[in-house]
């Protein structure tokens, strides 16, 4: 797929959810959309990483800083380096500054939401080792939506925030992996 016709089909999205949004829809997905903000992935990060620690599953609370660490600093340096511009202002529901590309709430969600699903799929029990992952995607799913949805984002902005936190994920349950032979 050539740059151009990604570039066509971003803005078909972003002006179809425009014309689509609604005073809901705005308030529910500027919600929704803090919790792939700084604030709350930090919060969130401190109190997995502490949980998995006081469990004495070091190498899950290394595993899970490496992920959310590294896809939160690759993402910010492509940002830097490809400084794609953000929707026009006509087509954002909310107020965001700096570039668009990629999508550091869908990098940052995918990371730390994704690695909570995979530890979740090797330490919970039995019933829930299903039903945490499953959540979790659904959740950064809803999350990366938002980004679009309040205009602030273009698809291919947030489908490269997920491949970085996916990517982040990967690396994290490597490095657990490794760990957990020591």
């Amino acid at each position: 797929m050539s740059l151009g016709a990604i570039a066509a089909f971003d803005f078909r999205t972003l002006t179809w959810l425009a014309a689509h949004r609604s005073p809901f829809g705005i308030e529910l997905f500027n919600a929704i959309t803090d919790f792939g903000g700084a604030a709350i992935l930090t919060v969130a990060m401190i109190g997995a990483y502490y949980i998995l620690w006081r469990g004495k599953q070091w190498p899950y609370a290394v595993g899970l800083i490496v992920s959310l660490g590294g896809a939160a600093l690759f993402a910010n340096f492509l940002k830097l380096l490809i400084a794609r511009e953000r929707p026009a202002i006509a087509y954002r529901a909310i107020t965001e500054f700096g570039a668009s590309f990629p999508s550091i709430h869908a990098a940052c969600s995918a990371a730390l939401y994704g690695f909570l699903a995979y530890a979740a799929w090797k330490l919970a029990p039995k019933p829930w080792r299903l039903r945490i992952p499953m959540l979790c995607v659904f959740f950064i799913a809803l999350i990366g939506f938002s980004r679009m949805y309040l205009g602030v984002h273009y698809m291919s902005d947030v489908a490269a925030g997920f491949a970085i936190g996916f990517g982040f994920v990967l690396i994290g349950a490597h490095v657990t992996r490794t760990l957990a032979r020591i």
